[in-house]
């Protein structure tokens, strides 16, 4: 990739930008030196990469990349010296093991949704036992843990016995012979407990001098006394750090034999810490990846250049048969931010990061994009502004090709103006003949032209306020703009007087053209200002529209859910009669009946069941209210179930549930299968044959035995539900005795039950506390 195009877009601040979220050293410098890709499928790899790093990073998944450390000298030294590695470089080494499991783990849990991701994890290596070996022998600062082996645990018990062996020596000392010390305190020289005495007792003093103070006043003794035990204490610690030098040995030893392996696990992480920091970097930009086209086709949408900290989005579309844009406008109007955002967008995209647009921008992958933006005069080469563009020129030339961007700023600038135009006029001519994107900037009114009147090209114009003389920054393609410049100099306090002078020097057909540039403007953006309001009322009215046809749509959908549950409700009862038939018959069978009267019951159940079909089937619609409707005790409603009309009998409870009366018929119901009239007349409910099971074959007690709460409330309802139909006057409820809370819960029922005529614990013979006998009305 052209690295003058990379430094005059500032695709340093981006690489700054990405090194700043890596967390470890190696991913920093490889963002630092980040280059764009020019082969479409290695740059889709690394975009998909990023996109599933973003994802990583959204479901929450993250890894602790910054406080690992660095690990290269550690393993440059296993490689090339054989040297021991310190406590503090194998700590690091713990922490890379480390982060390379969860790295791998983490991923793995989830390959299915990250397998870009997992096809770099997979290949870390891994060593658990290396890992917690190192975790148990040493400590962050580096000290090595009495842990690290048993012999060095032992060892440091046996120094610690020996310490406190010398140190109760000398105590003793300090207590006979105070008055020889100039201090009462145990000092250590040359790693040897001292004490400190006075100069002119030290000859009186039996011991070994191993160092003096500086003014002479004190010298530092080891007395006889402790010579031995000193000695027994440093050969102690001589053996520790035999044992602790032993202990690195074995641990650099462990390392060196996967020293290949944590080479490539440094390479590994780094990519994974810098294609994560990618992903974090779209999040903070509220980047998308770009969708790449086919063809030479470059759009973006709502683009916003990153290093501005308020930019105005950027909608540019450029290809398909017009390959050159030639942008006007006035200074300081943005035409050279448009240019840097497009190349900055297309570098961004083919170093693997998303750009900062919103969905549905696209951009080709380009061999090369190439700038000419900004003033390069150099005098250091005696080169003008002219040549200096000239020069950039002949190296774009020599290298653009069909899968190239180009991007000239003030092109043609720096000579003439009749010379330039003309220049400019072929360049952009030529480039447009070899197949490139090309965006330029120019105030030559003859360039204006020149492009309006090609297919291959468009002219675009940076928005200008004319009432309030100040940019809006916002591009708009189509036709060329007005440089404004005479207006911007009479604002920017150039005399008025001058600025007039100014304009009557210009060539008509010159004053006529900024006229009429800015009269199209004008119309232009009133144009769009009624296109956006008719846009928005558009918007309006289909969603409106939307709303209606989806309540439509709820309204129709309930609809056929009611008819669906009635009728799924009506065959259920239908069946429920009919086995209550069957019982019936068989009883019937059981007491010698005639064949008549069996035939009579089933011609009973057969004429009701058809009833209740051809009722759900035919029946005229009933008018209702909306269910949110309030209910009253005796108010006739309509049951969708039964097809029929009922009287409430019991308002609703916590539940939803409530009982209505068809007929003679009691019925346990929930809220909404409940409809209210909106024009209430004599019921006419439909009739059902409720004597389908005998009083004798119903069972005399209930057994709530075992059961919860609601399941024991459901089953009461239910069995009195049948009593009252079948006109049976006492029933029993056995609920045990337990811990009372069952036979609690019924008492509650049964109080606030309008069927319950009385009711009452049983005697010593119906089982006292452990049931209940209701007397129903």
């Amino acid at each position: 990739m052209n690295q003058h195009s990379l430094e005059v877009l500032e695709f340093d601040l981006v690489r700054q930008a990405l090194a700043v979220r890596c967390g470890t050293a190696y991913a920093k410098e490889e963002a630092l030196s980040l280059v764009p890709l020019s082969r479409p499928e290695k740059v889709a790899d690394e975009q998909g990469l990023t996109a599933e790093a973003k994802k990583l990073l959204e479901a929450g998944l993250g890894f602790e990349f910054a406080s690992t450390g660095d690990l290269r000298p550690a393993l440059k030294g296993l490689w090339e010296q054989g040297a021991v590695m310190e406590p503090q470089e194998l700590f690091i080494l713990k922490k890379h093991l480390r982060l390379a499991r969860l790295l791998k783990t983490g991923i793995e849990l989830r390959r299915e949704d990250y397998p870009k991701l997992w096809e770099i994890a997979r290949e870390l290596f891994t060593d658990r036992a290396l890992e917690e070996d190192i975790e148990r022998s040493f400590e962050p600062d580096g000290t090595v843990r009495d842990s690290a082996s048993s012999a060095l645990q032992r060892i440091r018990r046996d120094k610690e016995q020996a310490r406190e062996r010398v140190l109760r020596k000398l105590e003793e000392i300090i207590s006979r012979c105070g008055e020889a010390l100039q201090e009462s305190l145990i000092t250590i020289r040359q790693g040897r407990y001292v004490l400190p005495v006075r100069a002119e007792q030290k000859s009186k003093f039996k011991g070994i001098i191993h160092d003096t103070s500086a003014s002479g006043a004190t010298a530092f003794m080891e007395p006889l006394a402790t010579v031995e035990l000193n000695n027994r204490l440093r050969q102690i610690e001589i053996d520790e750090q035999h044992e602790i030098e032993r202990i690195l040995r074995s641990f650099s030893s462990r390392a060196r034999e996967n020293s290949e392996h944590l080479g490539t696990n440094l390479s590994l992480i780094s990519r994974l810490d810098l294609i994560i920091s990618r992903g974090q970097l779209a999040l903070d930009w509220q980047a998308t990846a770009p969708l790449i086209p086919e063809g030479n086709y470059l759009r973006l949408i709502q683009a916003k250049h990153p290093a501005l900290s308020s930019p105005v989005p950027l909608d540019l579309e450029l290809g398909d048969g017009r390959k050159a844009m030639v942008i006007t406008g006035p200074n300081t109007g943005g035409k050279s931010v448009v240019l840097k955002t497009v190349g900055l967008m297309a570098l961004m995209h083919q170093a693997g990061l998303q750009v900062p647009a919103q969905e549905g921008t696209a951009l080709p992958v380009f061999d090369d994009v190439f700038a000419d933006i900004g003033d390069e005069q150099s005098i250091a080469q005696s080169l003008s502004t002219f040549s200096s563009h000239i020069v950039r020129l002949v190296e774009i030339l020599g290298k653009a090709g069909p899968r190239s961007l180009v991007l000239l700023d003030e092109i043609g600038v720096g000579t003439e103006p009749g010379e330039g135009a003309a220049l400019a006029m072929a360049v952009l001519e030529e480039l447009s003949a070899r197949g490139c994107l090309l965006l330029s900037t120019t105030h030559y009114a003859s360039l204006k032209a020149f492009v309006q009147e090609r297919d291959d090209m468009i002219n675009a114009a940076m928005e200008f306020d004319g009432e309030r003389l100040q940019p809006t920054y916002r591009l708009r393609p189509g036709l060329p703009g007005s440089s404004f410049g005479l207006a911007m100099a009479e604002k920017l306090g150039l005399p008025r007087e001058l600025v007039e002078r100014a304009r009557a020097k210009l060539d008509s057909k010159s004053v006529e053209l900024e006229d009429l540039l800015g009269y199209l403007e004008s119309v232009k953006a009133d144009l769009e200002q009624a296109k956006a309001k008719a846009q928005k009322e558009a918007v309006a009215a289909s969603r409106l529209a939307q709303e209606y046809e989806a309540k439509v749509k709820g309204w129709r959908v309930r609809e056929d859910e009611i008819l669906s549950q009635a009728k799924q409700e009506a065959e259920a009862i239908i069946a429920q009669a009919r086995s209550a038939a069957e019982q019936a018959v068989a009883l019937i069978r059981s007491q010698q009946a005639s064949k008549e009267s069996i035939k009579e019951s089933r011609r009973i159940l057969s004429r009701a069941g058809e009833r209740l079909k051809e009722a759900d089937a035919g029946q005229e619609p009933v008018p209702i209210t909306d269910l949110s409707s309030e209910l009253s005790l005796g108010q006739e409603v309509f049951l969708p179930l039964t097809n029929s009309r009922a009287k409430v009998v019991t308002l609703p409870d916590h539940a939803g549930r409530l009982k209505v009366q068809v007929g003679s018929v009691w019925m346990t119901v929930k809220r909404d299968q409940v409809q209210v009239l909106k024009n209430p007349e004599p019921a006419q409910a439909a009739k059902v044959q409720a004597n389908f099971v005998s009083a004798e074959g119903f069972p005399p007690e209930l057994h709530l035995l075992g059961l919860r709460a609601d399941e024991a409330l459901n089953r009461l309802d239910r069995y009195l539900d049948e009593a009252v139909l079948l006109g049976i006057s006492r029933v029993r409820i056995v609920h045990g005795k337990g811990t009372g809370a069952l036979r609690k819960v019924v008492k509650e029922a049964l109080s606030k039950d309008s069927r319950i005529k009385s009711f009452r614990l049983g005697n010593w013979d119906e089982g006292q506390d452990g049931v209940t006998v209701a007397e129903l009305k």
